[in-house]
Parts: C-alpha cells; sequence; structure tokens
C-alpha cells in the first residue's frame, strides 16, 4: 500500500503543478496582457499580441516539459508483458483451438504445421470464413 501511496502523492503534485501552471496562464492572458493592451501607445499595439503569444508558447513548452516521456513516469507504467507477445500468444491459442476443434470434428481439415510452427494469418482466415488475400 505504501507503494501505491507514494505513486498517487507523485501524481497530485504533479497535477497540482499543473493547475497551478494552467491558472497563472488563463489569469495571463485574460488579465494581465489586456492591462498592457490599454496602456499601450497606439504605436506599441503590436506588443501586446506578442506578449500573449510569448505567454501561449511558454505554457506549451512548461506542459510538454513537465510532461515529457521519462524513464519513470508514473502515468506510462506498463505491464510486465510486451503487447507484441500478448497479441501472438492470443493468435497462437486461436490456432491452436481451431487445430484441436478441427481434429475433434473428425473432419480431418487440420491445418498442415508449417516449419514456422503454424501460418498463424492462414488459420486466422480459415477462422473467420474469408478467402485468402494474395
Amino acid at each position: 500500500a505504501d507503494g501505491k501511496a507514494a505513486r498517487s502523492l507523485v501524481r497530485l503534485r504533479q497535477f497540482r503543478a499543473f493547475y497551478a501552471l494552467l491558472v497563472a496562464y488563463i489569469y495571463y492572458t485574460r488579465i494581465v496582457v489586456p492591462l498592457i493592451r490599454s496602456a499601450l501607445h497606439w504605436k506599441s499595439t503590436w506588443i501586446a499580441p506578442m506578449l500573449e503569444e510569448l505567454g501561449t508558447v511558454l505554457f506549451y513548452f512548461l506542459t510538454g516539459w513537465k510532461f515529457c516521456p521519462q524513464e519513470e513516469n508514473v502515468y506510462l507504467n506498463l505491464q510486465s508483458e510486451d503487447f507484441d507477445d500478448i497479441s501472438l500468444r492470443a493468435e497462437l491459442e486461436a490456432h491452436e483451438m481451431e487445430a484441436a476443434t478441427g481434429a475433434s470434428a473428425g473432419t480431418g481439415a487440420a491445418a498442415a504445421p508449417t516449419s514456422s510452427g503454424g501460418d498463424v494469418e492462414a488459420a486466422s482466415t480459415r477462422a473467420s470464413g474469408r478467402k485468402p488475400t494474395q
């Protein structure tokens, strides 16, 4: 339970920092920039949009930096298994089930194994009833 509480605390701190950044950005673009715009001379009106765009770029940069991929990112913890291994295992199990049901039905239509241990794509094509693509 201590590890889970520590991860939750790290996530909470990260969210709190992002929330403070978001509130600062909103106040900056909705209050500070219009106040500066109203105080500018008419020849310097280009400064207000520039300050607003700089604030936006800074907000996006800090958000990207705060949530950049890390080695120990608490939001992207993956299981110990690779997703490719899981999908391959599922395809092999489906192939084995098809071979077992074909052999037990006595039809003699069990899939012939190939040198690589069986063609998974051909097995899934036969199981779905589709015509194989060339």
